[in-house]
């Protein structure tokens, strides 16, 4: 008796020796896995991606000099909007003001269009990735499109939606998840581009929408809804059940004016890009703020109506800074 007595004060003392250490335990079945929690993170700026970063590192200033002087046929960024970025590193994106969709290559330190010339965009607003596609919306067009990565070709992969914006690809149950801003709803499509059903309505209350416009999946079975006109964050299963919301309208700490872009980091923390305030706030899974990052300007760090966001595998953040014409990258580092 005393021996179980003793073991398990030691399994006290560990508890409290933990505190508010970055360790929870999850278990499945037989099997028990350590997932980590950052109660503190630290987002540290990397660098900016630019038509004049591209071309001050790939030309130098004697090619700079040229294109002013004679004028250059070469691709800029314009006015990203949402991006995402593949296995290797590359990141692909929308610009607004050109209509294109672009990609951007680390390696070679080069901007490519993936569209052929005969696939005329107006509104191009959501983008999403998957081992063989690229697939985008364009809310005008009431179109979503399908880039192949093997054929290099555009289609259409569905042309029944009523302005389409943000999209996810749920690889787990096969379907994309589209905001259908303009019905205030979800849609589920099939791998193919069929429509499987809808989730929720215009309305306030939990599961219903007002104007949602961005769309995030965690991989972990969790779906985060930028329900935009009602200021807030709302998450559901993969099953379409509503589990919880945070946010609402104001200019403090953690309110909403203009939420856009959401994404998650690989602790769950949970990332809103805010146009008018400039910034990124990052809130746990509760909906508690946790830290903010930006502000108006136009220096490294500063956004000017940033929209979109993407985080990937190592915690690299993305941030399309919209009126900047450029993108902004981040590190995650975790101090606890």
């Amino acid at each position: 008796m005393r021996v179980l007595q003793v073991y398990f004060f030691m399994i006290l003392l560990q508890v409290i020796a933990l505190g508010n250490n970055a360790i929870c335990i999850a278990q499945s079945g037989n099997e028990i896995t350590e997932k980590a929690i950052c109660k503190s993170p630290n987002i540290e700026w990397l660098q900016e991606i630019s038509s004049e970063s591209i071309k001050t590192s790939s030309g130098g200033f004697f090619e700079s000099l040229s294109d002013l002087i004679f004028g250059s046929d070469d691709l800029t960024i314009l006015k990203p909007f949402s991006l995402v970025t593949d296995s290797e590193g590359s990141i692909f994106f929308i610009d607004q003001d050109s209509k294109k969709l672009l990609k951007y290559s680390f390696d070679e330190n080069e901007l490519a269009s993936l569209l052929n010339d005969d696939v005329e965009l107006k509104s191009p607003i959501g983008l999403c990735i998957n081992q063989t596609a690229l697939i985008f919306t364009d809310s005008e067009l009431n179109t979503v499109f399908k880039y192949d990565f093997n054929s290099e070709e555009t289609s259409v992969l569905n042309s029944s939606l009523e302005q389409p914006t943000g999209i996810i690809y749920l690889e787990s149950i096969q379907e994309f998840w589209i905001c259908e801003t303009k019905q205030h709803r979800i849609a589920r499509l099939n791998k193919d581009g069929k429509l499987l059903g809808t989730i929720g309505q215009r309305g306030n209350g939990q599961g219903q929408f007002n104007f949602p416009t961005f769309i995030w999946s965690d991989g972990n079975g969790n779906i985060y809804v930028n329900d935009s006109m009602n200021f807030r964050i709302q998450i559901f299963s993969s099953d379409g059940k509503f589990s919880n919301q945070f946010g609402k309208s104001g200019d403090g700490s953690g309110d909403f004016s203009r939420p856009k872009g959401i994404a998650t980091d690989s602790y769950d923390n949970i990332y809103v890009v805010d146009a008018l305030f400039n910034n990124v706030q990052v809130f746990d899974q509760s909906g508690r703020l946790l830290d903010v990052f930006g502000e108006r300007g136009t220096d490294p760090e500063m956004f000017w109506l940033p929209t979109g966001i993407f985080i990937d595998k190592q915690n690299k953040i993305f941030v399309a800074d919209s009126f900047n014409s450029r993108i902004q990258i981040y590190q995650l580092r975790c101090e606890n």
